[in-house]
C-alpha cells in the first residue's frame, strides 16, 4: 500500500475515532449541544433587541417629526394672523396635513397605544387635537373677522398652555424611549457576556473531555498493543504476519528461532524461504483472495530436523464502511516432533 493511501486511511480512522468518542460520550455531546444552543439563543436575542431598539428609535423620530409639524402649524397660524397672505396659509395647511400623517404613523408604530399621559396631563393625541382645533379656529377667525379678533385669540393663555403641554408630553416620550433603549442595550451587554462565557465554558469543557477520552483510548490502545506483544513474544508456537505483497512484517521469537526463518523480516517470504513456496503458495493465495483459512500444512524437514506444521489464515479488519478488508496473512508454525532421517533436503535446492 502506498504512503499517501496509508496516510489517508490513518486520517480517516482518527476522524472516525473522534466522532465515535463524541457519540459515545453523552456529557461531551451535551456540552456541545449546550454551546450551540447558547450561540443560537444569543443570536436570536440580539436580533430581537435590535428590532426593539429600531422600533424605539422609529417612535422617537416620528415624535420629533410630529412636534416639528406642530411648531410649523403654530408658525403658519400666527404668520397668517399677522400678515394675512397665502404664504403663511400654505404653511399652515401643509403642517395640518403633516400632523395628521405623523400622528397616524406614530399610532401605527406604537400599535395605537397613545392613550396614556406620560407627563401627568392629557395624552398626546388629545393635546394635538386641541392644538389643531385651536389653530383652525384662529385661521377661521382671521378669514371671517379680520386681524383683531384672530390676534385676540392668539393672545389667550389657552394657546400657550396647550403648546407647553405638548412640549412636556413630547419630552416625556423622549425620556421614556431613551431609558428603554438604554435598558435594552445594558441587557444585551450582560446577556452577551453571560452567554459568551457559557458558550466558551461548554465548548472548552467538551473539547477537554474529548481530548481526555482520546488520550484514554490511546493509552488503552497502547496497553492492548503491549499485551499483544507479550502474547506474541511468549506464545509456545511461532506466529508471523505477511502483508498483501507477502513481505514478512512481523514474527515472534519462537518463529524466528526456526532454521531459515531468522533473517526473513522485511523480505518477501519466497526470497527469504524459497523452499516454502511449493507448500504455501496455494494456501497464501486462498487466504489473500478469498479469505480462506488453511490449517495444518506439513512442511518436510531437512536431515536431522523435524518437519513443520503451518496454518495459514487471513488477517481481516473492518474499513470505514464496515466492510471486511484483508490486510495480510497470518502464519502459525509448530514442530511435528517426528524427525525425518532420509527426506529430501529442500535447503539444497
Amino acid at each position: 500500500m502506498s504512503a499517501p493511501m496509508v496516510l489517508l486511511r490513518s486520517l480517516n480512522q482518527r476522524r472516525s475515532r473522534l466522532l465515535k468518542a463524541l457519540v459515545n460520550s453523552p456529557v461531551a455531546f451535551g456540552l456541545l449541544i449546550l454551546a450551540l444552543l447558547a450561540c443560537g439563543w444569543n443570536y436570536l436575542a440580539a436580533e430581537s433587541s435590535r428590532d426593539r431598539v429600531a422600533e424605539a428609535n422609529a417612535v422617537l423620530l416620528e415624535t420629533e417629526r410630529l412636534f416639528s409639524a406642530i411648531k410649523d402649524l403654530e408658525t403658519g397660524e400666527r404668520g397668517y394672523v399677522l400678515v394675512g397672505n397665502e404664504r403663511y396659509r400654505s404653511t399652515y395647511e401643509r403642517a395640518r396635513l403633516a400632523i395628521e400623517a405623523d400622528l397616524d404613523e406614530l399610532q401605527h408604530l406604537v400599535h395605537g397605544d397613545l392613550k396614556g399621559a406620560l407627563a401627568g396631563e392629557k395624552p398626546l393625541t388629545v393635546l394635538v387635537a386641541e392644538k389643531r382645533d385651536f389653530a383652525a379656529k384662529v385661521v377661521a377667525a382671521r378669514d371671517r373677522d379680520g386681524f383683531e379678533e384672530a390676534a385676540e385669540l392668539v393672545r389667550t393663555e389657552d394657546s400657550n398652555h396647550v403648546m407647553e403641554a405638548i412640549s412636556r408630553e413630547a419630552d416625556a416620550i423622549r425620556n421614556v424611549l431613551t431609558r428603554r433603549v438604554e435598558r435594552i442595550q445594558a441587557s444585551d451587554r450582560l446577556r452577551g457576556l453571560v452567554l459568551a462565557l457559557l458558550t466558551g465554558a461548554a465548548a472548552w469543557s467538551a473539547a477537554l473531555l474529548l481530548a481526555g477520552l482520546v488520550l484514554l483510548r490511546r493509552e488503552e490502545g497502547r496497553r492492548m498493543a503491549a499485551l499483544l506483544e507479550g502474547v506474541l513474544d511468549h506464545a509456545p508456537v511461532g506466529l508471523g504476519f505477511l502483508d498483501r505483497n507477502l513481505t514478512v512484517q512481523r514474527m515472534n521469537p519462537p518463529m524466528a528461532a526456526l532454521p531459515g526463518f531468522g533473517s526473513a523480516n522485511g523480505r518477501s517470504i519466497w526470497a527469504a524461504m524459497p523452499w516454502l513456496e511449493p507448500h504455501l503458495k496455494l494456501p497464501l493465495e486462498a487466504a489473500l483472495r478469498r479469505g480462506v483459512t488453511t490449517p495444518n500444512v506439513v512442511i518436510p524437514g531437512t536431515r536431522g530436523t523435524c518437519p513443520l506444521e503451518m496454518s495459514v489464515f487471513p488477517v481481516m479488519t473492518p474499513n470505514e464502511e464496515g466492510a471486511t478488508v484483508i490486510e495480510g496473512v497470518g502464519l502459525v508454525v509448530s514442530d511435528r516432533d517426528v524427525p525425518v532421517e532420509a527426506s529430501a533436503d529442500p535447503h539444497s535446492a
